[in-house]
């Protein structure tokens, strides 16, 4: 619980090395000024390249960022924010995918450019239902190739046509194209090249690009989906907050599934597994329940029912954790399409709140309606404008909102409501700032800032809508060889 937490963070308080943090610091500031991001991530002694394993950079990047957070670290080096800042542009840059410049780079502000890749020594790897073991995304799956991007950057879930058993790119399971063997795969390794554990081979995965007109449709598609996700965890949080049902102890838990299976309402006895004759009277059911419990003091029957209970209940632990995950990494996928603006952390799980702020150098600190004004302040100080409420970043109703949902868009939109503001007060003022926007756009919403994650170009006109459906079916021609070749 709360102390056990607390205890962790003594411990680490007295693990942490102030004067090797200094001298980290130190010298990630003087590799940046080099301009030398692998040598920011090498600080620690172990060499970090761009060709480096995900999981290496990561690590490298993880346990600098423990040291040098401004947190710990500010109030012993003044360059504390500066060396932190460093370090995550050294992490982006190393493990940024090579970018090319598909489009003219006019317009004004961060204008998004079309992400391209070389796809050298990339392949379709195989993917499996995690159920059913049956292959994903076959030809004859009715899926256009492009859909393996999807699911491989964690941006859709799928349904498998074997068994209909939906999951998504953390509960599928992954193969190495080379070997065929089991691999462990996450959403961050898609632009990278990956070593297969088994054979070590080396290799990448497929990028299928797509037209803007795809493109824009899955977009929606993810900022609808999320803005209900958001919705159903508030109404989720709220009826177990009005619930309030104490915490229940191991022995009262025990005590309750007894008299449960005495009164007849469960089957087994929780201790052993007997279950009575069903064809015994009634009246006597309770009488021989109550017995059996009395006389129930075989361990070895205890032990083997309590296996018994674990394996039968590992699995489906095992899929709700994967399925919590799998709405982790869509989450976080979701808002690096939408541009990873401050306007829209307000659609962030707790979790990914805290993951964003960590990586600006933001106080984690406080509640979610003090992350997200931070967030929004830091956003603001790097463009040099307040932020604007867009058609992305606006939630799909406000009158469906909870006060503290309503407080926290406004947090997002940098707007300090008063304390004790209702709902509709807050509505105001959330209107208002969509229509002051408006009208300085001239009536319509530009939703900037937006990431290109899946390739393609185009201005969106009717020609190349047309080369889209066009490509797309010569893509889906293809789906053959590219599962052959995997």
């Amino acid at each position: 619980g709360e102390g056990g937490e607390g205890g962790g963070e003594e411990e680490e308080e007295e693990e942490y090395d102030p004067g090797l943090a200094v001298a980290m610091a130190r010298a990630v500031l003087a590799a940046s000024k080099r301009n030398d991001p692998e040598g920011v991530l090498s600080v620690c002694g172990v060499a970090v390249s761009c060709d480096s394993p995900y999981a290496t950079q990561r690590k490298a990047y993880l346990g600098l960022a423990r040291l040098l957070h401004p947190d710990k670290l500010g109030g012993r080096f003044a360059g504390a924010k500066e060396a932190f800042q460093a370090l995550v542009r050294a992490f982006e840059t190393l493990t940024a995918p090579p970018v090319q410049d598909a489009g003219g780079g006019r317009g004004k502000g961060k204008t998004p450019k079309p992400l391209a890749r070389s796809n050298e020594n990339c392949f379709r790897t195989r993917v499996r239902c995690p159920r059913c073991e049956g292959v994903w995304g076959t030809p004859d799956s009715g899926l256009q190739p492009y859909e393996y991007s999807f699911l491989m950057q964690g941006l859709r879930s799928y349904t498998c046509c074997g068994c209909l058993f939906s999951f998504g790119v953390m509960s599928a399971h992954h193969h190495c194209p080379l070997c065929q063997a089991r691999i462990d795969y996450h959403p961050s390794e898609f632009h990278n090249q990956k070593l297969c554990g088994s054979c070590d081979g080396v290799f990448g995965f497929k990028l299928y690009p797509v037209g803007p007109r795809i493109e824009a449709a899955l977009r929606e598609e993810v900022l609808s989906r999320q803005k209900a996700r958001q919705q159903a965890r508030q109404a989720q949080a709220t009826r177990l907050a009005r619930r309030a049902e104490p915490v229940l102890t191991e022995d009262q838990r025990g005590r309750q599934a007894e008299r449960l299976f005495v009164l007849g309402l469960t089957d087994a006895c929780p201790r052993c597994g007997f279950a009575p004759d069903k064809a015994s009277p009634a009246d006597g059911d309770d009488k021989e329940r109550a017995a059996h419990l009395r006389g129930c003091t075989d361990a070895a029957a205890q032990a083997k029912w309590r296996r018994r209970q674990a394996k039968k209940a590992a699995p489906l632990e095992a899929r709700a954790e994967a399925a919590a995950a799998d709405e982790e990494v869509q989450n976080a996928a979701a808002w690096a399409l939408l541009g990873s603006t401050a306007q829209s952390a307000w659609l962030l799980t707790d979790k990914q709140l805290d993951a964003a702020c960590g990586e600006r150098g933001v106080c984690t600190g406080g509640g979610r309606e003090e992350k997200l004004a931070r967030l929004a302040a830091a956003q603001a100080g790097e463009a040099g404008a307040s932020a604007h409420m867009s058609a992305e970043s606006a939630p799909a109703n406000l009158h469906a909102m909870s006060v503290p949902q309503l407080r926290a868009v406004c947090a997002a939109h940098g707007l300090v409501p008063p304390d004790g503001a209702g709902s509709e007060e807050l509505i105001s003022l959330l209107e208002s700032r969509h229509d002051a926007h408006a009208a300085l756009e001239g009536g319509g919403l530009e939703a900037g800032g937006q990431a290109r994650l899946l390739g393609g170009g185009g201005d969106g006109n009717e020609a190349e809508e047309d080369e889209d459906e066009e490509y797309a079916g010569g893509e889906a021609e293809g789906a053959d060889e590219d599962e052959d070749s995997s």
